[in-house]
């Protein structure tokens, strides 16, 4: 058997974890250790089997709990980051005990990998006896997408550029008043039993309504922009815990509408671009580092629970006129931003 220390990691969603973990492996691998790509339903079954390691998590909640517990049986350490920790609004957000952050689990891990400075304020404050378990590292997705590695992204982002054409796209986040169980969200909330605070009641309650209300006018601005711009292909790429129903129906009305569900990854439809419009979501991080314009539509305002990186490093718009003003002008420039928000960003992911 191989003398390398072997890494083990987890994926649970190619479109949105495959580039950022090939990445690290390439790292693992470049400084001598085996990597293994798994499922956390593979590794439980097979501790017993496999050469022990270090299993790198993209979370800390309770639901990690049975698979580290089965793998300390078998001499296997634990480490890894919040895959989620990329945007906050509140520190609840990252540190709530029921959903985040299990202390069990935390009590166990040897490491825990913060996206910046920021979110590692935040950790250490709220689980301060486990200061020295944070490191500040940053994150594989952010790595990914600087400058040197754009030319990753540019043979499937010249197919897609190729099918579709000039395009302006979708990207939602509404997966909370759209989810896949149909179903209200504080209802399944409570379901689980994970609001035991007036806190946690009152963040989960305010970032379900921010979605609820904007929701809506952003599917009125899909249907705006696909008529008034039908020289564009618009593409719509839904959450992957959202409802889809909602955006096929679009898909049926207008010709220039593909709602695109593919396993590739999102980054690649970035790439091929013209213009991208979300709300709240996380893609348009990835569209500044890219170096593609965004528009970060919130016509239905909670300032306390939007995320401030996104706005800072997009166009932030309330009204779908100021939208369609925007893209009026066709020029599509992407703006560098270096200012003071823009610093705090870096601060924040890198």
């Amino acid at each position: 058997m191989s003398q390398k220390k072997r890494i083990y990691l987890n994926l649970d969603s190619q479109r949105r974890e495959l580039d950022s973990r090939l990445l690290f492996i390439s790292e693992c691998l470049r400084n001598n250790f085996e990597v293994v790509l798994s499922s956390k339903s593979n590794l439980i079954r097979n501790f017993n089997k496999l050469k022990t390691g270090v299993v790198v998590f993209k979370g800390f909640g309770p639901n990690h709990w049975k698979i580290l517990k089965n793998g300390l049986k078998h001499n296997f350490k634990f480490c890894g980051w919040d895959e989620e920790a990329i945007l906050f609004s509140h520190p609840i957000h990252i540190t709530d005990d029921k959903i985040r952050i299990d202390k069990k689990v935390l009590d166990k891990i040897i490491y825990y990998f913060a996206w910046g400075n920021e979110s590692k304020k935040i950790i250490e404050k709220a689980y301060p006896s486990y200061s020295k378990k944070f490191v500040n590292t940053g994150n594989p997705r952010i790595d990914v997408l600087k400058k040197k590695y754009h030319s990753y992204y540019k043979e499937n982002s010249e197919k897609i550029r190729k099918r579709f054409g000039k395009n302006i796209l979708f990207t939602t986040k509404f997966n909370r008043t759209n989810n896949l169980a149909d179903r209200p969200w504080m209802k399944m909330m409570e379901e689980r039993s994970v609001i035991d605070t007036k806190e946690k009641e009152n963040h989960q309650f305010r970032t379900t309504q921010l979605q609820e209300k904007n929701f809506p006018f952003y599917l009125k601005l899909i249907e705006t922009v696909s008529k008034k711009y039908d020289d564009y292909s618009i593409i719509i790429r839904p959450h992957p815990n959202e409802n889809k129903n909602i955006y096929f129906e679009l898909e049926k009305k207008f010709k220039n509408i593909s709602v695109c569900i593919d396993h590739q990854s999102t980054n690649n439809y970035i790439y091929a671009t013209d213009c991208l419009i979300s709300s709240n979501c996380a893609t348009l991080i990835e569209s500044y580092l890219l170096e593609k314009p965004s528009i970060n539509y919130l016509p239905i305002k909670d300032e306390d629970y939007e995320f401030l990186t996104s706005s800072i490093l997009s166009k932030p718009v309330r009204s779908e006129k100021d939208v369609l003003d925007y893209l009026d002008k066709k020029i599509f420039n992407f703006e560098k931003k270096k200012f003071r928000g823009f610093k705090y960003c870096i601060k924040l992911l890198l």
